[in-house]
């Protein structure tokens, strides 16, 4: 019961917080509510909202004139948020900035990345909280290092920095036939790149470069944005935020429509699953199964799914394990693995001290063991709680993984000796040659022959 008044508490706070949006105004001082009017009166010092007029949008309060937008994985999102918000609030309050950032479910539809806005009374202000988020960006993809990271480029030393630039601009900004899009990479270094496919007025770009370069790029784009300031576009791109994933043929809509799904999404649709099936459903149904579709609350459509988090698989992994309602993660949970029989015999030696029985003890799962296959295989299943089920897997798969590097280490070794053995022989060859050939009598009348007694030509 205490647990269910919980939800609802927090469902109410949530509703009520998308209602009424607080949005600090210049230096964090004088925090303004917006409303369904425009106008909002500030809880400090009186007065509209902003001076330099604004709209306001759901979930995101009173725009204020100036805007520029971010798309961020969720890593990079969680880094500039802070713990409690703490990070945030002190970027908002050094730069005069007001941050706003999408919820996990609310993503750009492609990349699906989340999407960050940042806007203020000044330009100086948003773009010196542009500043701040690449050196949150870089601290991020240092910290994962991976090469298919999103954050990081493709040459050494670079970072991949990715934004939603308005359609009014795109024009501008790329020029006729790329030569304003050319010039900037001249001028900044930067690879800068547009996509072609428009939501609603948005346009995905990139930039990837060292930081200092990211940062020259950001401040020309920056200031193009800033020219159509006021507009009424311009506020409409500010306000609307771009979760539908309708795409605009040519970014200037009353073009063919994506039905709803972005370029990712159209991307993984029919890929093999690799057992030779397709992911995508056949197009034809039996006649059972149209009619149970037809029943209530019989399958009629698609069932709602929990989206992975981005980043590296063990921040990803983090991050959705905190989404498991409590004691989900402590429920029984099994895995199955299959590994040569002789392997795992290696891990049963020692009896009460075996390998197995140390995974055991220390992840508090159980590994049961099948018996051997007519294929030298057998089957291991761990059991446990799901967190501790995938570390003692790992550590099972571990152990494989060593022994064959040992055993390839080994084959190497043999292999690089029978190497050296060759090119030995070799030599002996090459030197037992040598040494017949400066013998005297041989060899062709190489050396010197005695003429007389006992003296020597």
């Amino acid at each position: 019961q205490a647990s269910n008044l919980l939800g609802t508490m927090k469902g109410q706070l949530e509703a009520q917080h998308d209602g009424e949006e607080d949005v600090r105004g210049p230096g964090g001082k004088g925090r303004y509510k917006g409303n369904k009017d425009g106008g909002g009166k500030g809880k400090k010092g009186g007065g509209k909202a902003g001076s330099g007029g604004g709209k306001t949008a759901a979930g995101l309060g009173y725009v204020r004139r100036f805007a520029f937008k971010v798309l961020c994985t969720d890593p990079l999102a969680a880094n500039i948020i802070g713990t409690k918000g703490t990070t945030r609030a002190q970027l908002e309050e050094d730069t005069g900035c007001s941050v706003w950032i999408s919820k996990r479910d609310e993503v750009y539809p492609s990349p699906p990345f989340r999407v960050l806005v940042l806007h203020g009374d000044e330009p100086d202000q948003v773009m010196r909280a542009l500043e701040t988020i690449v050196a949150n960006l870089v601290e991020v993809a240092d910290r994962e290092r991976e090469p298919d990271s999103p954050l990081l480029g493709q040459e050494r030393g670079e970072y991949a920095f990715h934004l939603a630039v308005p359609t009014l601009v795109t024009g501008k900004l790329i020029g006729t036939k790329g030569a304003n899009i050319h010039a900037l990479r001249d001028r900044t270094g930067a690879k800068i790149s547009v996509d072609s496919e428009a939501f609603d007025g948005h346009k995905a770009a990139r930039i990837a470069a060292p930081p200092d370069n990211i940062r020259h790029a950001l401040q020309c784009i920056h200031d193009l944005v800033q020219e159509e300031a006021g507009s009424d576009a311009y506020m409409h791109w500010a306000a609307n935020q771009p979760f539908t994933g309708t795409a605009e043929k040519g970014g200037k809509g009353g073009g063919r429509r994506s039905r709803g799904r972005s370029r990712e999404q159209r991307r993984h649709r029919g890929r093999s699953n690799g057992r030779g099936r397709s992911y995508t459903r056949s197009r034809s149904r039996s006649r059972g199964d149209r009619e149970r579709s037809r029943r209530p609350g019989g399958k009629g459509r698609r069932p709602e799914f929990s989206r992975i988090p981005d980043g590296m698989p063990m921040q990803a992994i983090d991050l959705f394990a905190r989404e498991f309602r409590d004691g989900d993660l402590d429920r029984n949970h099994a895995v199955t693995c299959t590994l040569p029989r002789q392997h795992i015999d290696t891990l049963l030696d020692g009896g009460g001290d075996c390998y197995v029985a140390h995974i055991e003890r220390r992840t508090g799962t159980e590994v049961n063991i099948g018996e051997g296959c007519a294929d030298g295989y057998s089957n291991l299943m761990i059991t446990g709680p799901l967190l501790s089920v995938y570390l003692a897997h790992m550590a099972v798969m571990k152990t494989y993984h060593d022994k064959e590097s040992q055993e390839k280490e080994r084959a190497d070794q043999s292999n690089r000796v029978e190497e050296l053995q060759q090119q030995l022989a070799a030599l002996e060859g090459q030197l037992k040659e040598a040494t017949q050939s400066l013998t005297p009598g041989r060899g062709g009348g190489g050396g010197r022959g005695p003429i007389g007694k006992g003296g020597w030509r």
